[in-house]
């Protein structure tokens, strides 16, 4: 009984710390696209030549 419950556990905490890993990737994925979008977005396009008469932008 007491091995199944040590597997059981460990399975648990191992679960536990893959979701807490996920969680944190998602987060940090998240706060990294939002920098980059403000970034991105409080720039003047400056870097872009004004060649093409199509919007980047305009999706």
């Amino acid at each position: 009984m007491s091995a199944t419950n040590h597997l059981f556990a460990a399975l648990s905490t191992i679960e536990f710390m893959v979701l807490l890993a996920i969680v944190l990737a998602i987060a940090i994925a998240g706060i990294v696209m939002l920098v980059v979008y403000f970034k991105n977005k409080n720039q003047p396009p400056t870097q872009d030549p004004p060649t093409s008469t199509t919007n980047p932008n305009d999706d």
